[in-house]
């Protein structure tokens, strides 16, 4: 009767490569940004704990309990500390994304194999084994490419969708607080630069603009109109024009302003951007007031927090 001989150090080295992957992807699909070193420790736990398997007397280590405390040190370990909210929706897409993984091997391995039909535990196995490799590399793309793609869809769903942050603008060494909505058909970029554009309203950002600027912007109430007034005074290499297309009319220019920087408060901390753009606008952009500047979504995710 044959042996079946396994290298523990090949499902070490297996299970760190697919932990590490798996815990990206939550980390990604909940918009955390962690180290590759402290998500490398995560998956190293997570691969000891596998290779636990394969050694005589550690049975009572697979109670159902244990392998969820493990998975809950795993994410802990890569991305804590965490709000609970948000720790729970990381460990979410943690187990979404070891169950897909898991069941894109199988399934690979069955549209790979070349066989005719075939039934039973035993023979389903055979194939696995036989085409894991191949299987798993597919899997393993087509997790990556979906983490690539999916934030776009889900994790702006998940936190940015009427979600309304404190941003402190800076602007000549002044600074202001107003509330922002982040706004995910919010897609105006600067023209020149490709940086994302807040939009804020003139009322808000008003007292901390030098006079003459003010001046221009309640002479005109085109953007191309205050640029040129502006022209040969100390301010212009701020300011730029960017083109929208709704906002209250059908299209137009509006005057931006390149600040000093943006602080934005959520539960994560601070986050400071520079890289931005304000574009003004002079009417009002809720009717209660609620807020005063339609955040771009790459704002949230451009900046790690302080």
């Amino acid at each position: 009767m044959g042996e079946n001989v396994v290298y523990l150090d090949n499902v070490f080295i297996g299970n760190l490569a697919v932990n590490y992957i798996i815990l990206w992807v939550a980390g990604r699909m909940t918009g955390i940004r962690g180290g590759w070193v402290r998500l490398l420790l995560a998956a190293g736990l997570g691969s000891l704990y596998a290779v636990l398997m394969f050694l005589p007397g550690t049975g009572q280590y697979f109670y159902f309990f244990i392998k969820i405390a493990v998975s809950l040190a795993m994410v802990g370990l890569a991305y804590a500390p965490l709000p609970a909210r948000r720790f729970i929706a990381c460990l979410g897409f943690f187990y979404l994304g070891s169950f897909l993984l898991g069941g894109m091997v199988i399934g690979f391995s069955y549209l790979i194999y070349r066989g005719g039909y075939f039934s039973g535990v035993k023979y389903v196995l055979t194939i696995i084994n036989r085409y894991l490799w191949p299987a798993f590399t597919l899997a393993v793309l087509c997790t990556l490419l979906a983490a690539l793609l999916a934030p776009a869809i889900v994790r702006r769903r998940l936190k940015k969708d009427a979600l309304k942050l404190p941003v402190t603008i800076c602007l000549w060494g002044n600074k202001v607080v107003v509330e922002g909505l982040v706004d995910t058909g919010n897609s105006l970029t600067d023209p020149v630069s490709g940086v994302p554009v807040m939009v804020v309203e003139y009322a808000a950002v008003r007292d901390i603009l030098p006079a003459p600027l003010k001046a221009a912007v309640e002479l005109y109430s085109d953007g191309m109109l205050v640029l040129s007034a502006m022209a040969d005074t100390p301010w212009n290499n701020r300011l730029r024009l960017i083109p929208f297309k709704s906002l209250g009319t059908d299209k137009g220019l509006l005057l931006g302003i390149r600040p000093d920087c943006l602080e934005i408060k959520s539960e994560r901390g601070i986050k400071r951007v520079v890289q931005t753009v304000l574009a003004i606008h002079n009417s009002s952009l809720a009717p209660g007031r609620e807020y005063s500047a339609l955040l771009h979504p790459d704002l949230i995710d451009s900046a790690p927090a302080a």
